[in-house]
């Protein structure tokens, strides 16, 4: 089986000011679980749209974040 994987940026945008980020085609993401510190994210629509089309939430996804080293396994838990 392919290895999912899709890229996403740290975000500064929160809040209401997130309908910016759709109209640029970013979606915001949240990453959060057990010992993990809680990141607000941002990654592009169109390549989220393909991982969930083909993944859906029982495949786990491989999450690369700008400026870490190591990529992680992650659920996607709600859309």
């Amino acid at each position: 089986m392919d290895e999912l994987k899709i890229t996403a940026a740290k975000r500064d945008v929160l809040g209401k000011r997130n309908r910016f980020l759709r109209r640029r085609g970013i979606t915001p993401a949240h990453l959060f679980g057990h010992s993990l510190e809680s990141l607000a994210l941002q990654c592009d629509t169109n390549e989220l749209k393909k991982i969930v089309t083909h993944a859906g939430t029982t495949r786990l996804v491989s999450l690369k974040v700008d400026g870490e080293k190591v990529p992680k396994s992650v659920f996607v838990r709600e859309i």
